[in-house]
């Protein structure tokens, strides 16, 4: 994340809602009955932060990891919306988000060489 331009306040954000989502995620399966708002409220944060940091260079490549990134932020959104309906497909969106997530990284890695 550190050269997607994001400022501390992003990063800290980012960062925390990264971890609440690991951690509400978890929970899920224990019957907290506030796991989950607090899963959608860390979803959103990342979404936010994908959302609110444009690639701005010219490299085509990067700019679609970028989308995919984004797209990966709304599927956590969506997953959300699965937690509070109750059901797994939740676990679905998530999946896909993180599979997305993983390969941005591993190909921006690839990419920097």
């Amino acid at each position: 994340m550190e050269n997607c331009n994001m400022s501390k306040f992003k990063n800290y954000i980012f960062y925390t809602s990264a971890i609440l989502l690991l951690v509400s995620a978890v929970l899920f399966d224990f019957g907290f009955s506030f796991v989950p708002y607090l899963y959608a409220i860390a979803a959103a944060g990342i979404a936010v932060c994908y959302m609110t940091s444009p690639y701005k260079g010219t490299n085509v490549r990067m700019k679609r990891l970028h989308g995919y990134l984004v797209l990966s932020g709304i599927l956590l959104v969506a997953s959300s919306y699965f937690m509070f309906k109750g059901g797994k497909e939740w676990i679905i969106c998530l999946l896909i988000s993180a599979v997305l997530q993983l390969y941005t990284s591993l190909v921006k890695v690839k990419g920097e060489e």
